[in-house]
């Protein structure tokens, strides 16, 4: 008697421990579905709207980089660290894109944060090919004035120098724009 006890509590521990499983799994591909990653993250810096940050700074190529010099037309602002392995992944398409979006008008600026160390030549190679480049240590101008949490991340700054939008992907960020 009291193993037919113990038996049929562990079913019931077993069935209900499967049953809440199930629930979490489901909730968890929900929250994948709706927002494209399994882990939330906020893109963090200034809200669409606002006033682009103050900024000054120069590119690789010695071109300053001023807040003053960003207005009269639309920038993409795209953030990228050697650190980060998403960022490697992402670099390629940013780079193709930025190649149209410059034709199209749209000034490009990649601000990559590198320790310095040599680790920095593929990114700087691949993002500097078709948008002004920024290498700036970690904690450097713009990544201070945006605050991105997450990397990659993307602002777009309409001709005003207002954030027009911003994303964790260089799609959602100009698709919210032209929204």
């Amino acid at each position: 008697m009291p193993l037919t006890v113990t038996v049929i509590t562990l079913t019931v521990l077993v069935l209900f421990n499967m049953a809440l499983s199930f629930a979490i799994i489901r909730r968890l591909r929900e929250h994948e579905d709706r927002f494209g990653t399994s882990t939330p993250v906020a893109v963090g810096g200034p809200e669409p709207g606002d006033p682009m940050p103050a900024v000054e700074t120069r590119a690789t190529d010695g071109s300053p980089v001023r807040t003053e010099a960003l207005r009269g037309r639309r920038t993409l602002i795209g953030f990228f660290s050697t650190t980060c392995s998403a960022c490697t992944v992402t670099a390629p398409r940013f780079s193709e894109e930025a190649r149209k979006l410059t034709g199209e008008g749209i000034r490009v600026i990649a601000v990559l944060s590198s320790a310095g160390n040599g680790d920095d030549a593929a990114l700087r190679g691949m993002l500097g090919q078709s948008a002004q480049l920024v290498v700036e240590a970690p904690g450097g101008v713009l990544a201070t004035a945006f605050s991105p949490r997450a990397l990659p991340s993307f602002f777009l700054v309409d001709p005003q120098g207002r954030v027009a939008a911003k994303g964790l992907t260089m799609d959602s960020c100009l698709s919210a724009a032209a929204s």
